[in-house]
């Protein structure tokens, strides 16, 4: 007879032991006899979890929030499968078999029987993964009316703006990413001819915040599109940390978007990063307010606290992007919105709230680069086009081909623009090149920022500054140059966006 012995606390916690109350006497006699086990609990649970684990979506014993595989603590992962590989029963104290199913505390009768909670299936566990990800159902008549369009055979506009998990990157290519997985399921299950009904834009570009975002989506969405979209999901959880505007770029977008058609669907969707973080409760917020639903893959694949529901190695294939089982996962929760919207009663749509929850003022942005300029816009020296700019993933098409460009070499002419405006964002480049230096922005004559065009570990990659952000619109004049010591060096503006 093989004897295992276990901690108390470990024995409640990874065995969820269920008592059925006896005698209180029969009760301590259980407590006693368990936490009489030792010290040998740890390698059997280990070796429960890793061999439940494997490509099962159970996370294997060790996994943290870090993403490791194995930690050496043994702390922080759920497993999923929470029975030893002994069998269903715990010692207490009497010849208890390794495949056991009950309690023997040693007195033979009247004690309570223990009884183990079966060990949850892979596809036990990918179902509580999609079930629980939806964090905020919101107001479904929009969705439904979305649905009903495409039942009916009507054509839809679709747009999905976000970030390199939005282009796929992790699935191996751009089409089986979870944007594009979502549209061909969308159209399989709800229209009558989905080739010739959906029309969408899959609008991802790496490292986009939702100020970004808003700067591109009349470039990347209206203009694709021809029109504002029926369909709008917004994944920007992983990029926006120290966003600029604070969440009223995105309120701003949201807003946008449901005043731009009556019955324009938006969709929060918050991927997640192997550390358990993203940005989810500052968008729950503005879902909460504008009654939008909200889907969460930190619900997904995370416990509440932070351990692993989902293994670690089969979701991600770095640190913030998924793998294809993670696109699928996403794709699955997002077509477990719908299935949930579809069943849900008839009903009018949430109001539009009259006031803001963070701020909107950035509704209704306006892009300048060499394609869009106004009449208050001298060029100066950077009136040349930098061909080495971000790119798309896969494709590698250039997200921002009519920027300005200073060239190393050129002269510090200012550029200078006129314009009436209360907010002004600029999207500049950043590169490892040491060609690449700082700029010097001036706002009527003051200087507001320095921008250093230069980074370790850049990639070519956007980022954005707030240089005006005030609540009235008045005439201003924006004026940027080389700044001291990088007048030879050089820079790329490759938008810039302002509100009236």
């Amino acid at each position: 007879m093989v004897r295992k012995k276990y901690r108390l606390g470990k024995c409640l916690n990874r065995f969820r032991l269920r008592l059925a109350l006896g005698t209180a006497a029969g009760l301590m006699a259980l407590a006693l006899t368990a936490c009489a086990g030792g010290n040998g609990a740890s390698d059997a649970i280990t070796e429960s979890a890793q061999s439940a684990s494997g490509e099962t979506g159970v996370s294997k014993a060790g996994e943290g929030q870090n993403g490791s595989e194995a930690g050496a603590s043994g702390s922080g992962a759920e497993s999923g499968s929470e029975a030893g590989a002994s069998g269903s029963g715990a010692e207490s104290g009497s010849e208890a078999g390794a495949s056991g199913s009950g309690v023997e505390s040693g007195t033979g009768a009247g004690q309570p029987e223990a009884t183990v909670e079966p060990t949850p299936s892979a596809e036990e566990i990918y179902a509580e993964a999609v079930h629980l990800s939806l964090m905020h159902e919101g107001n479904y008549a929009r969705l439904k009316a979305f649905i009903e369009k495409l039942r009916a055979g009507e054509k839809v506009t679709i747009a999905i703006l976000g970030g390199s998990v939005t282009e796929g990157a992790g699935a191996g290519s751009n089409d089986k990413g979870y944007a594009y997985q979502f549209v061909e399921e969308l159209g399989k299950t709800y229209a009558v001819a989905p080739e010739e009904q959906l029309y969408y834009v899959i609008a991802g570009l790496s490292g986009t915040p939702s100020c970004l975002g808003l700067m591109r989506y009349q470039q990347d969405v209206i203009e694709p599109l021809g029109q504002a979209p029926d369909l709008l999901i917004i994944e920007f959880a992983v990029n926006d940390w120290q966003e600029v505007t604070g969440g009223r770029a995105y309120e701003s977008l949201v807003y946008e978007a449901l005043k731009a058609k009556e019955d324009c669907a938006v969709i929060s969707l918050c991927s997640v990063a192997r550390t358990a973080w993203n940005t989810q409760e500052s968008f729950l917020t503005i879902a909460k307010h504008y009654q939008i639903p909200l889907v969460s893959l930190k619900k997904a694949v995370f416990t509440p606290l932070g351990d692993f529901r989902i293994s670690s190695g089969l979701y991600f294939s770095d640190d913030y992007h998924p793998k294809f089982y993670g696109h699928k996962l996403m794709k699955d929760c997002l077509m477990n919105l719908f299935e949930k919207a579809d069943a849900a009663p008839e009903g009018d749509p949430a109001p539009i709230p009259e006031e803001a929850v963070k701020g909107r003022d950035f509704t209704g942005m306006k892009q300048i680069d060499s394609r869009h300029q106004v009449k208050g816009l001298k060029t100066g020296s950077f009136g040349g086009t930098d061909e080495q700019v971000v790119t798309t993933f896969f494709t590698k098409a250039i997200s921002f081909p009519n920027n300005f460009y200073h060239e190393a070499g050129a002269k510090n002419d200012p550029m200078k623009l006129s314009v009436k405006c209360k907010k002004i964002l600029v999207n500049y480049k950043t590169s490892t090149s040491k060609d690449f230096g700082e700029a010097s922005f001036y706002l009527d004559g003051e200087l507001v920022a320095t921008l250093n065009g230069n980074g370790a570990g850049a990639w070519n990659n956007c980022n954005v500054a707030l240089l005006l952000d005030e609540d009235e619109s008045a005439s201003h004049i924006l004026e940027v140059k080389m700044a001291e010591g990088s007048e030879d060096k050089a820079f790329t503006i490759l938008s810039i966006s302002y509100c009236e």
